[in-house]
């Protein structure tokens, strides 16, 4: 039996795709995966893909993918974490290209 506080067995705090929390009163972080978001994303449209089977062009599947996406964003609640240095990264880039899109 593991004393209250300490790290679970398994995979939870040996994964490289983990973070830390905060350490608690015992001094013990919690290690949570960051790749939740990433998987159920791709799951999406793992799902939409095999759903349609057989593209006709490259740009067919770029379109099903882009329509996707646009769904799947309607779904978030929660804003992308570091978004507006993203949004300042990409004003740099791209420009009025980007300002156009965002207005």
């Amino acid at each position: 039996m593991r004393a209250p506080g300490a790290p679970r067995p398994g995979w939870s705090h040996h994964t490289p795709g983990s973070k830390p929390s905060q350490p608690d009163e015992t001094g013990t972080a919690v290690y949570i995966p960051v790749t939740n978001a990433i998987e159920a994303l791709n799951a999406k449209l793992r799902s939409a893909v095999r759903t349609r089977g057989h593209f006709p062009t490259d740009e067919a599947a770029l379109k099903l993918l882009y329509l996707v996406l646009n769904r799947t964003e309607k779904e978030w609640t929660m804003p992308a974490h570091e978004w507006s240095m993203a949004k300042a990264q990409f004003a740099v880039l791209f420009g009025d290209r980007f300002n156009k899109a965002m207005a």
